[in-house]
C-alpha cells in the first residue's frame, strides 16, 4: 500500500466546467484503479490524498504533474503507508465537514513523518480545507 499528498493551485483561466470534468474523471478513474483518499478545493488550491498500489499511484501522479490545470505542485507525502486513512471512501470533490474526517487527515498528516515545523506549517496550509 502506497499513499500520494499534495497541494496544487489551479492555473488561471480554468473556468468551472473544467473543473466538473477534472472531479468526474478523477471519481472514474480512482473507482477504476482502486484508489481511495479525498481531493478537496478552496480558495484556488488543490489538496489531494491518493491512497492505493504504488505503481496505480505512480502512473496517476505523473499524469496530474502534467495537468495543464495544476501548478505550483507540492509534494507533501509519497511514502508507503501500513492502512488506507480513507478506506470508507472513493476519492470525489468534497469538504470535509465531519470530525472523524478532520480526524483523519490530521492523523494523515502526523503520520507523514514531517518535522514539527514542516507538520505545522502544513497544517496551517490546509486550514482552509477544514471549514
Amino acid at each position: 500500500m502506497h499513499t500520494i499528498s499534495y497541494l496544487s493551485r489551479i492555473k488561471k483561466g480554468v473556468d468551472n466546467d473544467a473543473l466538473n470534468e477534472l472531479f468526474s474523471i478523477t471519481k472514474s478513474n480512482n473507482d477504476r484503479y482502486n484508489v481511495t483518499g479525498t481531493l478537496l478545493f478552496s480558495e484556488g488550491f488543490f489538496f489531494q490524498i491518493l491512497e492505493g498500489q504504488r505503481d496505480v499511484l505512480k502512473s496517476l501522479f505523473h499524469t496530474i504533474q502534467h495537468d495543464a490545470r495544476h501548478e505550483d505542485i507540492l509534494i507533501i507525502k509519497n511514502q508507503l503507508t501500513t492502512k488506507r486513512l480513507f478506506k470508507d471512501y472513493r476519492t470525489g470533490f468534497s469538504v470535509l465537514q465531519s470530525k472523524e474526517e478532520i480526524m483523519n487527515l490530521k492523523k494523515y498528516i502526523d503520520h507523514s513523518q514531517l518535522t514539527s515545523t514542516n507538520s505545522t506549517y502544513i497544517t496551517s496550509i490546509l486550514e482552509p480545507f477544514l471549514l
